[in-house]
């Protein structure tokens, strides 16, 4: 369990009193983990943080191991440390937000080609929801 760094500013957005997990890459690691998660009062929050590709998997099984309940699933891009884009794990808001608020940065005149075929492939196969498989993510659950 880890408290908030300066970056987290996303944090702000999670509930107040939850409690974070960094979800371990070892799988050892995650081993121990619902073992302690099952040691929670009833009704705490817990907010597991993974930035590993595959994190859906990973996060649903971890919950479920704990016996604990899903409220919502956010993911942060591009990354866990930065994220630009907090966006709920959600084929609505995930298909919004590849169609209408990405964008090319101006004043990238090398790479500004590539990044628009880039998002324009993306939107054209629906790729934003493989994008939802492997972008690093928060998972907001509940102790029943």
């Amino acid at each position: 369990m880890m408290a908030p760094t300066r970056s987290d500013w996303w944090w702000e957005l999670m509930p107040p009193g939850a409690i974070r997990i960094d979800v371990p890459r070892s799988r050892p690691g995650r081993r121990r983990l619902p073992e302690r998660l099952r040691e929670l009062a009833r009704g705490e929050q817990v907010v597991l943080c993974d930035p590993s590709p595959g994190s859906p998997r990973r996060c649903r099984r971890l919950a479920d191991a704990a016996g604990l309940e899903i409220d919502r699933e956010y993911l942060l891009l591009p990354s866990i440390h930065a994220p630009a884009y907090l966006v709920q794990d959600r084929p609505a808001a995930l298909s919004y937000l590849w169609s209408a608020v990405l964008a090319v940065p101006p004043g990238r005149a090398r790479s500004a080609l590539l990044i628009d075929l880039g998002l324009r492939l993306t939107r054209r196969f629906a790729a934003w929801t493989l994008v939802g498989r492997a972008a690093p993510r928060v998972v907001l659950a509940r102790r029943p």
